[in-house]
């Protein structure tokens, strides 16, 4: 019949068996480990146990940029990745790219709020800082309550009740001082020229 077309061991089957391949003459050939099943002679289908499916070829381990998955194929890490342990989980990202800060299992291009970077890692603010730069101390923003100077948090300074962007920029004055006026970002006991 022609659906019997495969030699095997002296019988004419309609495929080979599992675990063998048809050469060009149509005779079935048995894969060679590690693969476990294979479409040619070099060609791997699947693998024997403890070794990953990549590019039809059985490897120990992944490559660079791939990660051992459960299915026991490598699959490849997401983009920016260098390596992985998962689709979801960077160990190490491509310092070349736009996205070469790792942080918690992701690359970056900068760190988040309340992190500065150090190298390519993001580390986390330290004391007072919200948002910090270049050290865990040097603070851009503060927690609340406190104002950036020159890096450091501090309170807002006497006499000023309220500040805005840092403690001597004054947002309302204290209304029990002798500067209880407030003039652009001052609190004054009189107003200058041209200011009512």
């Amino acid at each position: 019949s022609s659906t019997l077309k495969y030699l095997d061991n002296g019988e004419c089957r309609a495929s080979c068996p599992v675990g063998d391949y048809p050469d060009a003459s149509n005779i079935c050939q048995p894969c060679q480990s590690p693969c476990s099943t294979c479409t040619s002679a070099v060609d791997c289908s699947s693998c024997v146990a403890d070794t990953f499916l990549y590019q039809k070829r059985c490897l120990q381990n992944c490559p660079s940029g791939y990660y051992n998955d459960p299915s026991w194929e490598c699959k490849k890490c997401k983009d920016n990745c260098l390596t992985c342990n998962s689709l979801s989980t960077c160990l190490s990202c491509d310092t070349t790219s736009k996205f070469p800060i790792l942080f918690n299992g992701s690359c970056l291009s900068t760190c988040p709020a309340g992190y500065y970077r150090s190298g390519n890692q993001c580390l986390p603010c330290q004391g007072d800082c919200a948002t910090c730069s270049g050290s865990a101390t040097y603070c851009l923003s503060c927690t609340s309550g406190l104002y950036p100077f020159l890096g450091n948090c501090m309170p807002c300074q006497s006499p000023c009740e309220t500040c805005t962007t840092s403690p001597y920029s004054c947002g309302s004055c204290n209304q029990n001082s002798n500067y209880s006026l407030l003039q652009v970002d001052k609190c004054v006991s009189t107003c200058s020229d041209g200011f009512y």
